[in-house]
């Protein structure tokens, strides 16, 4: 997001017009007032950055646990051409196993993402020492050089 900004600030500036976000101010301000309300566009932001990221991980893990070996072979035998030829009796265990597949894809694919940001939060603050504002200067420092 700051790459972003850094970008739009540049071309902005190129084509003769003024800072859109002046970050140092924005980083300042974050710092001494993390829940004022002109900083929540930042945080809403950040988190609508995140819902692609979260479909794909639940895609994944969808197509994961599609194609477990146990349940894959027994949907194929068990489901005919035409959905009208399924047994009645069959019908609760292959929707049942369908939707215990869907759901626990969608769970691991959450899951993944509370570790992932949650891992690379704990090692940025815990053992880099840096918070998530450090970063964001660190990689606004790199485009001013």
């Amino acid at each position: 997001m700051v790459a972003g900004v850094i970008a739009f600030n540049y071309i902005t500036e190129w084509g003769g017009g003024r800072v859109i976000v002046h970050l140092d101010l924005l980083f300042t301000g974050i710092e001494a007032h993390p829940a004022a309300p002109q900083y929540w566009w930042v945080y809403a932001l950040l988190f609508s950055t995140m819902i692609p990221s979260l479909f794909n991980l639940v895609i994944g893990g969808v197509s994961l646990t599609r194609g477990l070996w146990f349940v894959r072979p027994w949907l194929y035998d068990n489901m005919p051409e035409k959905p009208n030829d399924i047994p009645k009796y069959k019908r609760f265990e292959m929707a049942a196993a369908l939707t215990v597949q869907f759901f626990a894809g969608a769970i691991l694919g959450v899951g993944a993402l509370i570790i992932l940001i949650g891992g690379f939060y704990f090692v940025a603050t815990h053992w880099l020492g840096y918070s998530l504002l450090d970063w964001a200067r660190v990689v606004a420092g790199l485009a001013r050089h």
